[in-house]
């Protein structure tokens, strides 16, 4: 998904995120008793993996993975700059996710759907520790805000993907 992409540029930007990932899920571990982790906006895996590298050595967390594996459709994007990703990620297979994720398997819940659709059709944990969010849009965002916050134990963590990111401003509200 980056061959057009500078690799190297890409590849320290992702070096930087995937630290966030692995000491937010430390943090959250170290602060709860509860071992759900939840992630809407999966992709192939990549984040999430940083995220259960830090759990792995307690067999007793479980990883609620929400994705479409499909298109971004227009009816879920609210702004003129979620309309343009209109269509991407049409690219994306959940069987290569599980296969990414295949070392972790026994320990992983795959929601496949769109948002906020699929939490009343999917597998939902009743309490999580720790909640990543990576929509690309505002709306799914908010919905999934909404749905797990709720369920967030305290000392837990919420980690905002678009939060930060230039033209990403719906969301960050």
């Amino acid at each position: 998904q980056f061959s057009d992409h500078d690799i190297d540029k890409v590849l320290n930007e992702l070096k930087w995120r995937h630290y966030v990932v692995h000491y937010t899920a430390s943090l959250a571990f170290s602060q709860t008793v509860n071992r759900n982790i939840v992630e809407c906006g999966t992709c192939d895996g990549l984040t999430i993996f940083f995220a259960i590298n830090k759990l792995k050595k307690d067999k007793s967390f479980k990883a609620f993975l929400y994705d479409a594996w499909d298109e971004m459709k227009e009816e879920y994007l609210t702004t003129p700059r979620e309309k343009k990703n209109k269509g991407n990620y049409a690219y994306l297979d959940i069987e290569v996710t599980k296969k990414n994720l295949k070392n972790f398997r026994d320990n992983i819940i795959f929601n496949q759907g769109y948002i906020p659709e699929i939490f009343s059709k999917g597998i939902n944990p009743d309490k999580i520790c720790w909640l990543h969010i990576d929509l690309n849009s505002s709306k799914p965002t908010k919905e999934s805000l909404d749905f797990f916050h709720p369920l967030l134990e305290i000392g837990g963590v919420i980690l905002f993907d678009d939060y930060s990111w230039s033209g990403y401003d719906d969301t960050r509200k």
